[in-house]
């Protein structure tokens, strides 16, 4: 793709169907977003907060607004096209943190509660986690087959699983939640997770590789 095209004629590809123009049209405008990212974190005086909402939450969310715009764009209005997106970029970011905010008014809300015994559910996220040949969640898949050691093992296990998913940031649970079936009980793809989140695949697998990342830091942790 032609790093010299504008906003405007990347968009014109992006809306005919072309994926590479859309990946180029959303880079292409990155350094907006996280423009607006400082802002709207120091207006909002995010840091040590009790949201839980990080810089690559806010980033998350104002490429879900970029990504939204291409398609309510209308360049016969005269505008520009990141003239247009940026009120959507900012107010993707501000909604965050307020469904964030609401979300710590209940302190005891936890999307993941309600299936916590579905084993089959936490043991996929966690096979993502964890390197196969070093954990067989066979072991720790049925307690009544366990003996006091191997039900230690299994509680702590998923303990920590809960823990570090509430310290990654609202953005990379409500991912991870989503894509291993947290909250329909079915694995979604990551094309699937993408379409669900209004964002490309590419920026989905980054998500994916970003949520994972924090994931094992905290269960390291």
């Amino acid at each position: 793709m032609d790093n010299l095209l504008t906003n405007e004629e990347l968009w014109e590809a992006a809306i005919a169907g072309d994926r590479d123009a859309m990946d180029a049209l959303i880079a292409a405008n990155i350094p907006y977003v996280r423009k607006t990212v400082g802002e709207v974190y120091r207006e909002f005086d995010l840091r040590g907060n009790k949201l839980g909402v990080t810089v690559c939450d806010l980033e998350q969310a104002g490429c879900i607004g970029l990504w939204k715009s291409v398609e309510r764009y209308d360049p016969s209005k005269g505008v520009l096209f990141l003239t247009y997106a940026a009120k959507a970029i900012r107010s993707s970011m501000i909604d965050l943190i307020r469904k964030s905010d609401k979300l710590t008014e209940n302190e005891s809300y936890q999307p993941w509660t309600s299936l916590e015994t579905d084993r089959s559910v936490q043991n996929r996220l966690l096979n993502a986690l964890t390197d196969s040949a070093t954990l067989d969640l066979d072991l720790i898949g049925d307690p009544y087959r366990q003996n006091p050691e191997q039900i230690y093992i299994r509680k702590e296990l998923f303990s920590r699983l809960y823990r570090a998913m509430e310290n990654i940031g609202a953005r990379s649970s409500a991912y991870l939640l989503y894509r291993f079936g947290f909250e329909d009980g079915n694995e979604h793809s990551v094309r699937e997770t993408a379409e669900h989140f209004m964002t490309t695949k590419h920026l989905a697998e980054h998500e994916e590789t970003t949520a994972l990342s924090r994931m094992r830091r905290e269960m390291a942790g």
